[in-house]
């Protein structure tokens, strides 16, 4: 693992690691030790990475992402065939002390006890993940989400793999509650796997109010489950979508699942009387979808929300009337669910640069769209642009001092600037470049 925490519990990833969308694959592990996953220990934030391959171990706390979390982890996703002989096995998390959200797990998990499909045993927080993967154990306390959700909460997740185990089987918990901690709550969720076992089976939790402690299921469902009914209990009327294109046989969606569709540009800056064309860079799918795969400008319904600043027609090009800013809109012919944007801000012909701001060490340097420069903050700085030092109390509330090229010039036609620690570079529209500052 990165960080072997079971030789050396001081090996903690306490940073950050972006995957950026790839995939790690083939990852091996067959070890007898504890705390076996791709991070040992993760008290950071891990975001973005999918995993497949396959974990062996005897030990325990074993997790595809990370085998103990007291950290975040965000948008992760597990194919990785887990087989343990211990306890606490997830398919996200062995051991949850932090808080997972929008993650899934498709891979086999087979242990002892407290095995789930996102985390083998919680008592923190669990919101908006699905698991489709069996997770079967030999001992007990094994769900869809989590083996046992001690405390915390789980929030707006489903399951729709098979669960097995001899006892305590829950579609969304195997085991709920625990003597004092607080309530553990199993809210907006849902469950169309197949649970089997011998005793205390349940579509939802297992063992509610387990171990002495205590346990709420709040708006769960199962093959009833809706996009209302889910929405009418969750906090956004936003979690939950309706399956139009066959990602879960027809049964709500998360909004993250949805297919997401990627412009050419999330915000442009036009002049009156200029255009626009808007292109499609991307679909991003989870599953393949068909007609999104090639999908082009004209399989979208175009809008502006405000015409009187600028207008869009169904071919995508916008057409910018009036100074302001509007939104442009495009909603799927076919796939209702699947939206673009765009925040379109119209200035006056006669502007000649798109509105900037750039930062250094303790200043502050702001490029007007009429191509004029300003500068606040660090005098040490600004004066060098300026050619007058004012001192702070002077001009207590920082206003923004105007860039000369002389005493008695000032710097105009600038289109782009850009800055370092202690200097500012300015580019005109002629090709000039002025830089002050410290060398």
């Amino acid at each position: 693992p990165i960080g072997d925490y079971s030789s050396n519990t001081s090996l903690i990833f306490a940073g950050t690691f972006e995957g950026n969308n790839h995939t790690i694959s083939n990852i091996y592990m067959n070890s007898s030790k504890n705390y076996q996953g791709l991070f040992g220990c993760n008290k950071g934030y891990i975001y973005n990475v999918n995993i497949n391959g396959n974990i062996i171990s005897s030990g325990q706390y074993i997790g595809g992402i990370t085998a103990y979390n007291i950290g975040v982890i965000i948008n992760c996703h597990n194919a990785i065939y887990i087989q343990g002989s211990n306890n606490i096995t997830g398919g996200i998390v062995g051991c949850n002390l932090g808080n997972i959200y929008r993650c899934s797990n498709i891979g086999e998990i087979y242990s002892y006890a407290n095995n789930g499909g996102i985390a083998g045993y919680s008592d923190s927080g669990i919101e908006e993940c699905y698991n489709n993967g069996y997770v079967h154990s030999y001992g007990s306390t094994t769900g869809g989400i989590t083996g046992y959700q001690a405390s915390g909460y789980i929030y707006n997740c489903y399951n729709t793999g098979n669960i097995y185990a001899p006892s305590l089987i829950g579609g969304i918990a195997g085991a709920a509650g625990r003597s004092g901690l607080s309530t553990a709550y199993i809210r907006n969720s849902y469950n169309l796997g197949s649970i089997s076992g011998s005793s205390t089976v349940n579509q939802i939790v297992g063992w509610s109010n387990a171990n002495g402690g205590s346990s709420a299921n709040v708006n769960c469902y199962t093959t009833d489950a809706t996009v209302e009914k889910l929405n009418a209990g969750a906090y956004s009327n936003n979690v939950w979508e309706n399956d139009d294109f066959n990602i879960n046989e027809e049964y709500p969606i998360l909004w993250w699942q949805a297919p997401t569709i990627e412009l050419n540009k999330k915000q442009a800056y036009i002049k009156s009387g200029e255009n626009l064309q808007l292109e499609i860079v991307g679909a991003h799918c989870n599953v393949p979808v068909e007609n999104l795969e090639n999908v082009a400008i004209t399989d979208f319904t175009w809008n502006s929300s405000n015409e009187d600043i600028a207008t869009v027609n169904q071919n995508g090009v916008i057409t910018g009337l009036t100074e302001g800013y509007t939104t442009i809109y495009g909603r799927h012919k076919e796939y209702q669910n699947v939206n673009v944007m765009c925040i379109i801000n119209v200035s006056k012909a006669e502007n000649i640069a798109v509105p900037q701001v750039e930062t250094g060490n303790g200043f502050t340097a702001i490029l007007k769209a009429n191509g004029t420069v300003w500068m606040t903050g660090n005098q040490d700085i600004v004066a060098t642009g300026t050619g007058s030092n004012i001192a702070e109390n002077d001009n207590p509330y920082n206003v923004p001092q105007q860039i000369k090229i002389n005493e008695n010039e000032y710097l105009t036609n600038v289109i782009k600037i850009s800055a370092g620690a202690n200097h500012v570079l300015a580019l005109t529209s002629n090709g000039e470049v002025y830089a002050w500052g410290k060398n």
